[in-house]
């Protein structure tokens, strides 16, 4: 238990470590998230005061955190709520094993391994992101429900409430609820009644859970929170990325680069017939890997058929899969055995094969904060197109004290105010071409002192934007790839 524990700490926290560090940049997303509950902690409500797209079971979870910045500052407060969650990272693959051990020894071992060093798994957990917490409440339920009462209205409730909680922190964990509700009543079919009560018990939990982290919100912010949370998901445009290029991530043994892209492609149609098989094969074993089976078939369906897709995604189906695919790998393991063939000998190469990508890469960028952070200031109100860069200059909570915008997702905006009107494609030509969009940054860039730029000034904006921005911050500089405009 100890060695998955590591071996899951490892393949999250190294990557991360030999890129950008516990005070760079670690993507987009993870600024939103602690932004927010900067912002929440100051007496701003999600939704009501300021744009927020998911549920706010994250916000809630960061917030002891986001108290910790005004004793600590904020860069230091991030950095601990990158370590806490990278521990959650960890626990995960734990659980995994746990959950998987009640089949077999072996058969937790191996669950727990591969979703220890599987890049597809550790990817969306290398930072505070919204994964950590939706596959642990996920596994609360799974190890629940795999018990010996695993069926009694106890459990039901009890998975329920987990599911509940995970569904308040990433909306598609609601689809994965369905599957263990539907199973739940199965498995009572033999008796209408207690089918009845057992469901009943699970949808109960789930409710209560989702009704106390939910509720105070909705109550708050009123239809704003459904229209941002429900509607502005809903008319994401389409990205166009494909299915060869979404299971590729999945698998993650390869770059983009690394193969023609029609050897690539047969390798990943080729990976996904092992892994059909797999899951086909496995959904006959024993009930509750069959379970896992529909989870990890209707979770992978998700990804494949959502009109947007990110790198973290895979993440999502990453428990269904790895405990399958670990149950498989013993079954496997015990009829080799009986040939001569030591248990061993099948783990280490899944091990090997999994670490080495997800270990020997880089996540993130190193900034030079200090820098920065002299560069605005004596800025009143600073401005970011990624909030991770507000919160690591202490800017964030100063642009707070001072009455600022509160702003926590600059991309985000374009999905409300271009809502059924973006253009499918890569995400920062839809931005160019969203007139609402355009004009939501033009006040939000040029009504700031300062403004930082991560990438080009031209990625998101149009040259009409950039031109009206820079009518009033006209000096510019670049310190660390970072673009500075301040007013003069």
């Amino acid at each position: 238990m100890v060695a998955v524990a590591l071996a899951a700490l490892a393949a999250r926290a190294i990557p991360v470590l030999l890129g950008g560090g516990l005070f760079g940049l670690q993507g987009y997303d993870d600024g939103v998230y602690f932004g927010s509950a900067l912002a929440f902690v100051h007496g701003a409500v999600p939704y009501r005061d300021f744009l927020f797209l998911h549920p706010p079971l994250v916000v809630v979870a960061l917030s002891p955190f986001a108290f910790a910045a005004s004793i600590i500052g904020e860069p230091n407060a991030f950095a601990l709520a990158r370590v806490a969650f990278l521990g959650i990272g960890a626990l995960n693959a734990v659980l995994v094993m746990v959950v998987a051990g009640r089949t077999n020894r072996l058969a937790g071992v191996l669950s727990g391994l591969v979703y220890a060093v599987w890049n597809a798994a550790a990817n969306g957990e290398r930072t505070t992101d919204l994964h950590q917490l939706e596959n642990a409440f996920l596994l609360v339920a799974l190890f629940v429900l795999s018990g010996e009462r695993g069926t009694s209205r106890r459990a039901a409730a009890i998975a329920g409430v987990a599911m509940g909680l995970a569904a308040s922190d990433h909306a598609w964990q609601a689809a994965s609820a369905a599957v263990l509700g539907l199973w739940i009543v199965w498995q009572h079919r033999g008796t209408v009644r207690a089918a009845i009560a057992a469901g009943a018990a699970f949808v109960g939990g789930a409710v209560l859970a989702g009704a106390v982290v939910c509720l105070p919100f909705l109550l708050a912010a009123g239809r704003t929170m459904v229209e941002q949370v429900v509607a502005d998901q809903v008319a994401r445009p389409n990205m166009l990325v494909g299915p060869i290029a979404r299971l590729a991530q999945l698998f993650g043994l390869f770059g983009p680069g690394s193969f023609p892209s029609l050897v690539r492609a047969g390798l990943v149609l080729g990976l996904l017939a092992i892994l059909m098989t797999i899951l086909i094969g496995a959904a006959w074993r024993l009930p509750r890997t069959r379970l896992w089976v529909g989870l990890a078939l209707l979770q992978l369906g998700i990804i494949l058929v959502t009109p947007s897709f990110y790198s973290d995604y895979p993440s999502f189906p990453s428990v269904a899969i790895a405990l399958v695919g670990g149950t498989a790998l013993a079954a496997l393991a015990s009829t080799s055995e009986r040939r001569g063939v030591r248990r061993a000998y099948l783990a280490a190469p899944i091990a090997v094969a999994f670490a080495t990508f997800s270990i020997t890469r880089t996540e993130g960028r190193r900034l030079h904060a200090p820098e920065l952070r002299e560069a605005v200031a004596a800025s009143t109100c600073v401005a970011a197109n990624n909030t991770s860069l507000l919160i690591l200059t202490s800017a964030f909570g100063r642009n707070l004290d001072a009455g600022c915008a509160i702003v926590v997702d600059p991309t985000g905006i374009r999905y409300q105010t271009d809502r059924g009107q973006l253009q499918p494609g890569r995400p920062d030509a839809s931005m160019r071409a969203a007139a609402g969009f355009q004009a939501a940054m033009r006040e939000y860039l040029g009504s700031s002192d300062a403004v930082l730029i991560v990438g080009s000034l031209g990625g998101q904006l149009t040259k009409a934007s950039i031109e009206d921005i820079r009518r009033r911050l006209t000096d510019l500089s670049v310190i660390d790839g970072i673009t500075v405009l301040r007013a003069p």
